[in-house]
């Protein structure tokens, strides 16, 4: 997939070199905020480093809507962390830092992949292909970031017989509605005042047509219950 429109960053040669690693333990404190990234897309979860209130140990916390959260002691656990590249709590460093500024500048992007298809939601591997031909990461990267995106309620993970599927979050997808939505309203705005900008000379002339405009849309927007 090419887009020509992405902008493109050039990673260091530890990150275009070496496979994903595990991201220390030493460095996770208390606050800093991270998933498991050996978990697949259904299971992934947000988890805080927070002090155990029963035995005073660093531990690792998470919820499991509906059931009761998950607490272990930090020591216990066997995963592959991965920090929230977003959390003003948590240590970014070295390979992470490239990887936080592509995922701060490709949800965009990959927002507008997902909301612009028919179905609203495309197969796993045409976001991962977006990171690994737009930012040279590999497939463990690449998931790792998806994974951190449906951890943040961001993006959602569907499994089907035809194949696993990553959509906008009922959130993300309601917020893109909105958004799409009142930005066809300004253009709107804007396109029709342009228009009387080119035709009418008359200043109090067009202000009294730019009041009529504003008026007409918003008796073809607001409720009934507000005209």
């Amino acid at each position: 997939m090419q887009n020509d429109n992405i902008k493109k960053i050039k990673l260091s040669t530890v990150l275009q070199n070496n496979n994903y690693k595990m991201y220390p333990i030493d460095k996770i404190k208390e606050g800093t905020r991270f998933i498991d990234v050996d978990k697949d897309f259904d299971e992934i979860k947000l988890i805080v480093a927070t002090i155990n209130p029963t035995n005073k140990k660093l531990s690792a916390f998470w919820y499991n809507f509906p059931d009761e959260p998950t607490i272990i002691e930090l020591e216990d656990f066997k995963g592959t962390a991965f920090p929230d590249l977003k959390s003003s709590s948590t240590e970014i460093f070295g390979r992470f830092l490239d990887l936080q500024k592509i995922y701060s500048i490709s949800y965009k992007a990959i927002e507008n992949i997902i909301y612009t298809n028919p179905l609203k939601k495309v197969d796993v591997e045409v976001i991962i292909d977006f990171y690994k031909n737009n930012y040279n990461l590999k497939e463990n990267e690449a998931e790792a970031l998806i994974k951190l995106s449906i951890s943040k309620g961001l993006l959602s993970f569907e499994k089907q017989s035809k194949g696993k599927f990553i959509k906008l979050s009922a959130f993300a997808l309601e917020y893109e509605n909105k958004k799409r939505f009142l930005e066809g309203i300004a253009d709107e705005i804007i396109s029709k005042s342009q228009r009387i900008e080119l035709l009418i000379q008359h200043n109090p002339v067009k202000g009294n047509y730019r009041e009529e405009l504003l008026r007409g849309i918003l008796k073809k927007y607001l409720p009934k219950n507000m005209k």
